[in-house]
């Protein structure tokens, strides 16, 4: 007998449920194409995309910038070898740099303000350097946008930044392995469903200084101004450069004062 009248109810809780969603602006005389149930639906899945995405950005974000909160013990463990092409369509590897210092940016051509702010930090960075630390460092833009950024496109770009900086490409998969490496964050944004070449890419701003072994030595977050940054480098880079030239002045000299002390004198 319960069964039965909680069936009936559950029947009643239908009919009133299905009579208040028919209702719309006619008076209940047809039910619409679009109904309460349908827009919390659309709005759940929505709210639901739009929750990941931002879960996802602040999941990769976190990689770079949880370094801002807390303090850091030794070195990340950032870097590794890789392979990527200049504006020339020449091949280079981590590898040609062993020996300098590498200052590292990643964006794109495209970017429209953080790039072109950014890079224009890294000239007055440059141009704030000793000759002999210049001697030394070579900064790169590594592009994150292989899709786009022709090596005729790296080659106008580079005209309105400063000249010593060299402009790296590559394809998805080479530019995938220099990313993860040094835990660069980027991702789409603003994709234009019209127009598959019409987008921006959401990255992280941060400079990464490379010692003459490939081993990370710095990075610089975009907070970080421009003379800071280069004392930063100037300290790294500096005394080693006074230490390998002290060292390393007059090795000829050296090596023969070395093997006259093993030849016995003899008085005439």
């Amino acid at each position: 007998k319960r069964s039965t009248m909680s069936r009936a109810a559950a029947a009643v809780a239908v009919r009133r449920f299905a009579a208040s969603s028919g209702a719309g602006t006619s008076g209940g005389r047809g039910r619409g194409p679009v109904s309460w149930l349908s827009l919390g639906l659309t709005a759940a899945v929505g709210g639901g995309l739009v929750v990941f995405y931002n879960h996802e950005k602040q999941r990769r974000q976190t990689l770079v910038t949880s370094a801002k909160q807390q303090k850091s013990y030794g070195k990340p463990a950032l870097g590794g070898a890789w392979t990527l092409v200049d504006m020339q369509g020449k091949p280079v590897t981590s590898a040609d740099y062993e020996g300098k210092y590498t200052l590292l940016y990643f964006g794109f051509t495209r970017c429209p303000d953080i790039c072109p702010s950014e890079l224009v930090k890294v000239g007055t960075v440059l141009d704030k350097l000793p000759d002999g630390v210049m001697a030394k460092l070579r900064p790169l833009f590594i592009s994150v946008d292989p899709n786009r950024d022709t090596l005729e496109q790296l080659r106008v770009y580079a005209k309105d930044f400063h000249p010593a900086i060299n402009y790296l490409t590559g394809t998805k998969d080479m530019v995938d392995v220099i990313t993860k490496a040094y835990r660069v964050y980027f991702i789409k944004a603003n994709e234009n469903e019209e127009d598959e070449e019409d987008y921006l890419v959401d990255h992280s701003t941060v400079l990464y200084l490379v010692g003459p072994t490939g081993d990370f030595e710095e990075f610089y977050t975009s907070n970080v101004s421009a003379s800071e940054i280069a004392r930063k480098i100037e300290n790294v880079i500096a005394p080693r450069v006074d230490a390998m030239d002290s060292s390393g002045a007059n090795p000829l000299a050296a090596i023969s004062e070395f093997l006259s002390n093993l030849v016995p004198k003899v008085d005439k």
